[in-house]
Parts: structure tokens; C-alpha cells; sequence
């Protein structure tokens, strides 16, 4: 599960939580995907992270006062490749470019959840895993 958003400026706390959460949730069928933990030294990080988003089974992606090129390009390339998007937003001053962001992202049909602090956080998370992983179940489980 590919964890993403702009690194450095104010949601550094919430990508640790996200991964961890995602860790002690998934045992052994998933792990969270960050740059600044399992990151290659020497690779370019435009093309490490989408190839990264672009394979995983899911993103996450946090949204702030404001996104990175990189992140929309991870966006993107995940939404595109058909990846599950699950956008978690902390309300807070947002810059032009990141208010633009968030209205491409309605234009495609993502409504980010908000959250207030790690417990709403953790809460949003916890139920849009547990409700993408029975979806996929029920679905295998009509395949059959």
C-alpha cells in the first residue's frame, strides 16, 4: 500500500501513523510503502515512487495545505492504473495549487474524508482497508 503526500511540511506524524497502521493491520498480506523507509538510494524518485504507485494495491494519499508535482504524478499514475485511491485530508490553509488538486480530484469522482487528528485518522483508515479488502472478497468469492 503506496503512502503518500508531501514530505517535510506538515504531515510527516500522520505518514508514520499511516504506516504503521497499515503494518500492524496487514500482518502478512500488506505492507505501506514510503519513500523516506524503503525509498533506493542512487534511483530517481519521480520514476521509484510511480512505479511503486502504479504496482501497489492501494494508496493512500494525504492531503494538506498543499501537494507536490510528485504527489498528483503518484496520483495520477495510481488512479490510472486502476489502483484503489483513498484520499485523506487534514483541513487546513491550502495553497492555489493544492485547492486546484482537490477540485480534480471531484471532477473524477474522489471525495477526500477529513480528519482532525490521528484518531479520526486512524479511524477513516481502518474502515476504508476494511471495506476495500471485503469487497475484494466478495468479489473473488462471485468470480468463483
Amino acid at each position: 500500500m503506496f503512502v503518500s503526500s508531501r514530505i517535510g511540511l506538515d504531515l510527516d506524524g500522520e505518514r508514520e501513523l499511516v504506516a504503521s497502521t497499515i503494518d500492524d493491520l496487514s500482518s502478512d498480506f500488506a505492507r505501506a510503502w514510503l519513500w523516506e523507509r524503503d525509498g533506493l538510494g542512487g534511483q530517481s524518485v519521480r520514476e521509484t515512487c510511480l512505479h511503486f504507485a502504479r504496482g501497489s494495491d492501494m494508496l493512500i494519499l494525504l492531503v494538506g495545505q498543499d501537494v507536490s508535482p510528485i504527489v498528483e504524478a503518484e496520483f495520477d499514475t495510481a488512479f490510472d492504473a486502476g489502483v484503489t485511491c483513498i484520499v485523506l485530508r487534514k483541513p487546513a490553509f491550502a495553497t492555489l495549487r493544492c485547492r486546484r488538486f482537490l477540485t480534480r480530484l471531484a471532477r473524477r469522482g474522489v471525495m477526500p474524508l477529513n480528519f482532525q487528528n490521528h484518531s479520526e485518522l486512524r479511524t477513516h483508515l481502518i474502515k476504508r482497508i476494511n471495506g476495500h479488502l471485503l469487497t475484494a472478497f466478495r468479489s473473488r468469492r462471485r468470480d468463483r
